[in-house]
């Protein structure tokens, strides 16, 4: 989970769109787990791969953990570092008291089902998945996830998807060294078509980013998810950072979604 501020050891400038996802991410976990009303475990399967910090800038924010508040609210909190790099900026001071940090990568059969196991299935499980860009995800570590972490009323983990389509997919649909990556993150190479009608100009970028989207939700569709929905965040004209995909047997998150992407915000720093 990103945090704005500092990265390594480097500080730098908050983004104030960091900034703003920080708020929401924080808003929507506080309203899941009001919805849910079960007992629930937390997994953020890339902890820490842009974790950053507001301290030594002079920024109002204090630097903590998108959970902070609300540790209360989950049996269980797994924070996966799936790189060295990840798991050197999980700083405890960040962390909720409880939370476990894991190491490895969902890619990694061993991991994948450490993780599983630290969540009963008389639970219900949330998980966040903010990669660092597109080639991190492979969707069969997804489908593995999700029908492996199935609990005892057949529903499989809720998850929210912070997708980096806009900067990191798009960016590279045409260069040959990343189709493999591509196709991986998708899980087949159906993507392929809608390059073609990119390159061909038979469609523009808008609707190429579309229809990839729509491509990629289909995935969650077909292995059963009863709710599928995306959220593409405000950024003033421009396409997206980000793309928010949310899906569930349990809830559908539409409305979750739109209240807090949509709600007017202003940062500490903004106002002064």
């Amino acid at each position: 989970m990103s945090l704005p501020g500092q990265t390594g050891t480097n500080l730098k400038k908050p983004d104030k769109w960091d900034c703003y996802k920080f708020e929401c991410l924080s808003d929507f976990l506080g309203e899941y787990a009001k919805s849910v009303r079960q007992p629930t475990g937390y997994l953020e399967a890339f902890a820490g791969s842009n974790q950053s910090v507001c301290a030594g800038i002079n920024c109002p924010r204090e630097a903590c953990h998108i959970l902070k508040g609300k540790e209360s609210f989950f049996n269980q909190i797994i924070l996966l570092a799936q790189s060295e790099t990840a798991l050197a900026a999980l700083r405890k001071p960040l962390l909720p008291a409880r939370a476990d940090v894991l190491s490895g990568s969902l890619i990694n059969e061993e991991t994948l089902q450490k993780v599983l196991d630290n969540f009963p299935r008389s639970e219900a499980v949330f998980i966040l998945l903010e990669p660092p860009g597109f080639h991190h995800l492979r969707f069969s570590s997804l489908k593995k996830l999700a029908l492996r972490g199935i609990d005892k009323d057949g529903r499989k983990p809720d998850m929210l998807l912070v997708l980096p389509l806009e900067m990191s997919l798009i960016r590279n649909l045409g260069r040959l060294d990343c189709q493999d990556s591509i196709s991986r993150f998708f899980g087949h190479d159906k993507w392929i078509d809608i390059r073609q009608d990119w390159y061909t100009k038979r469609i523009n970028t808008e609707e190429a980013r579309k229809r990839l989207l729509k491509l990629y939700l289909a995935g969650f569709k077909d292995m059963g998810y009863k709710h599928v929905v995306h959220k593409e965040p405000a950024n003033a004209g421009s396409p997206a950072r980000y793309q928010l995909a949310a899906v569930s047997d349990r809830l559908n998150f539409k409305n979750m979604l739109d209240t807090i992407w949509d709600k007017e915000r202003f940062l500490s720093c903004e106002l002064f």
